[in-house]
């Protein structure tokens, strides 16, 4: 493992953005060693290589983004320290049964889940997050899972449509079932059947509905937040230095 010398200063870097490497390099255990003050990390590519013997203990995290799914055991070292600090987790591929056992020890400290590929699996995960305050969705699949039994203490749903024809009817429910203080969707679901009901309901339960959102996923600033949406803002320049 690469380690630099003790007369090089490292930088108090707070967020961590992998976004590619070999499947079997270990620069991902090599620099979370050399700057153990990460919060924020995004691993967005695959990675193969276990952790090394020797590897120095993860970092405490806030927010994980996985882009490809991780094994078990490389998923369980980067949790390692973070029982009851994660706060933020994003999944953009299916995760495997193996991590949803990973995952379960942090699903109560959980408050904002990012799905972008529903499956029975996420939708495990999804309800063991017993006290999540946010929840995003690219859309629901045809022989997927259901939106039942969601955690009650929802207050922001964020649906981000990549499907031009994604159905609204599953998810109007959701502004009568749950605390919604607001319920985000991109500005193509106007032109959906079923935003007319939407926007209805938002208006009668006193929901904030945005429905000029982009059709992108969230891109946001690396910064603890007490409630959602965080997005982007000048105002995080001072939370991120």
């Amino acid at each position: 493992m690469f380690t630099l010398p003790p007369s090089v200063p490292t930088a108090n870097i707070r967020a961590l953005r992998l976004v590619e490497c070999s499947v079997q390099s270990p620069i991902l255990y090599d620099l979370l060693a050399l700057f153990p003050t990460v919060r924020f990390l995004t691993v967005g590519t695959e990675i193969l290589a276990p952790p090394p013997p020797t590897a120095t203990p993860a970092p405490t995290l806030y927010e994980l983004t996985l882009k490809r799914s991780l094994r078990a055991d490389i998923l369980t070292w980067i949790l390692a320290n973070s029982v009851g600090t994660l706060r933020i987790l994003e999944l953009m591929d299916l995760p495997s049964a193996d991590m949803k056992d990973v995952l379960r020890p942090h699903g109560p400290y959980i408050h904002s889940l990012r799905i972008f590929r529903f499956s029975h699996t996420a939708a495990s995960i999804l309800r063991s997050c017993i006290n999540l305050k946010e929840f995003v969705l690219s859309s629901l699949p045809v022989m997927g899972p259901s939106l039942d039994n969601l955690p009650p203490s929802i207050e922001h749903f964020n649906l981000i449509s990549h499907a031009l024809s994604t159905p609204l009817s599953p998810f109007i429910p959701l502004i009568v079932l749950l605390p919604l203080k607001t319920f985000t969707c991109d500005k193509g679901s106007k032109s959906q059947p079923g935003f007319d009901a939407i926007e209805r309901l938002c208006r009668t339960h006193g929901v904030a509905l945005f429905a000029d959102a982009p059709n992108l996923w969230p891109n946001e600033d690396p910064v603890s937040v007490s409630s959602f949406l965080r997005g982007r803002s000048t105002a995080n320049f001072p939370l991120m230095n």
